[in-house]
């Protein structure tokens, strides 16, 4: 039985462990923090599994790893008996001025594939599909897009662990000391691993949390604005993730008064019940990205390191983590995912 060391309980390191428990390895995961701490970027992301929306601004290879991982997300959520999959949709929408945008999304989509993925609804056809959307005349509806709530999923994925594998939590390790110690060591640690990892940096993002009473707005909607796709995420209890910044720092200050207007005059637009919204928390992360924005496994005498996910934490990271497995096992992997490899 192989012996497999975890550094970094973030999703990508706890995702990991869950695959890996999978393949009836001996695991142990490592984190300098408590279980429940909010201080890496998985906290803090909306949780969206939107391959396609991705594919404006990502490369293909993303879109591939998204919709290779929504099985392995059903998959996941079966063995632990948990439901963490809303199957809600997403609808990509746009106000008059910025409908350009949205074509120049439904153009990316159609040339990724001739499946019947993508729908263009007029307006009758989208207040069927979300009757709180009566601010738009027409969207593009994506019904196989999903979401999972972070907490919930970093919580379930937790109790699993601690089921399956040995969690040493506020432990902090240096994954080159382990190699000793265990068969393999897989570094997970996301911007932990700057000094390590050539071309690691922060991408901050910035969102809001609020509570609306007034909006009962069901599915995920992604809305074209001219500087970044908003997208505006619900939760429980008429609660929704309001996000999408992006913005090339790892400056870890509050949020700038430039991203409050976006973000909360875009929500607005979006349906007017947000008016009376409150701001039940506001969100500032950084990202781990390298510079071509795509996710590696680098694989070294004894060690892989897995990083780089960028605003793709929860979509990818299954995939990502049955890749690693596979690397590990040294079997062949797809030549789809060939340049990830290192």
């Amino acid at each position: 039985m192989k012996s497999i060391a975890i550094v970094g309980a973030g999703i990508t390191g706890r995702m990991m462990t869950f695959f890996a428990t999978q393949e009836g390895w001996d695991v142990s995961l490592f984190d300098e923090n408590v279980p429940n701490a909010n201080t890496n970027c998985s906290h803090a992301a909306a949780g969206r599994l939107a391959p396609y929306c991705e594919l404006e601004h990502a490369p293909k290879i993303m879109a591939d790893l998204g919709l290779d991982s929504l099985p392995l997300w059903q998959q996941i959520s079966e063995e632990i008996g948990s439901n963490l999959i809303n199957k809600c949709g997403t609808l990509v929408v746009a106000h008059r001025e910025h409908q350009s945008e949205m074509t120049r999304m439904e153009n990316a989509i159609r040339s990724y594939t001739n499946a019947p993925i993508v729908k263009a609804l007029n307006a009758d056809e989208l207040i069927e599909v979300e009757p709180e959307a009566h601010q738009f005349n027409n969207a593009l509806h994506l019904p196989e897009e999903c979401l999972i709530e972070p907490h919930q999923v970093l919580k379930t994925l937790y109790n699993h662990a601690k089921k399956a594998a040995k969690c040493h939590f506020s432990t902090k390790v240096d994954p080159n000391t382990l190699k000793k110690d265990f068969d393999w060591v897989v570094d997970c640690r996301g911007l932990g691993a700057e000094k390590e990892l050539e071309n690691l940096r922060g991408v901050r993002g910035e969102a809001f949390v609020l509570h609306a009473p007034d909006v009962a707005l069901k599915t995920h909607l992604c809305l074209m604005h001219p500087r970044y796709p908003i997208y505006i995420v619900p939760r429980d209890n008429n609660h929704f993730y309001i996000g999408a910044t992006l913005l090339e720092t790892d400056d870890m200050s509050d949020m700038s008064v430039r991203s409050a207007l976006e973000l909360l005059s875009a929500a607005y637009t979006a349906h007017p019940g947000f008016a009376e919204a409150r701001i039940v928390e506001t969100v500032v992360h950084t990202r781990p990205a390298f510079n071509d924005n795509l996710p590696h496994i680098q694989k070294e005498e004894g060690i892989l390191r897995l990083n780089g996910l960028y605003r793709h934490g929860y979509m990818v990271s299954p995939q990502l983590a049955q890749l690693a497995c596979q690397a590990i096992k040294n079997e062949k992997i797809s030549e789809q995912y060939q340049e990830l490899l290192s």
